[in-house]
């Protein structure tokens, strides 16, 4: 299985409304896209945000992630995130949710590559 995680953190509380309530469209999405086998949400503090996704395929988990809601809210990432950060890899399990802030730790910021 393909375990993708993400941290995510909004550029303000204004925006926080907006990112939270499309993160859960997301979400809903996810567990309804085919080959998904978990989605998980998770915050720590007001502004940083977790997510585990867990796919059959890489094929699966790349067809959600370049369609729908997602690829939506991708494009506008600049526009509602200071800080992405994102991974993925093989197991054989669901990662526990301090497995994921470890390794994310160790993530470069995706918005920095952006600019």
């Amino acid at each position: 299985m393909i375990v993708s995680v993400s941290e995510l953190q909004p550029k303000s509380f204004w925006k926080l409304r907006s990112f939270l309530s499309v993160s859960q469209k997301i979400a809903q999405e996810s567990k309804l896209s085919k080959g998904n086998k978990h989605t998980a949400l998770n915050a720590r503090g007001l502004l940083k945000f977790y997510t585990i996704t867990a796919w059959e395929t890489i094929d699966d988990l790349t067809a959600f992630r370049n369609s729908g809601l997602h690829k939506e809210a991708m494009m506008k990432t600049m526009h509602y995130s200071k800080s992405v950060k994102n991974l993925r890899w093989e197991s054989d399990i669901i990662p526990a949710w301090k497995e994921v802030y470890e390794k994310l730790e160790t993530v470069p910021n995706m918005i920095n590559k952006m600019k």
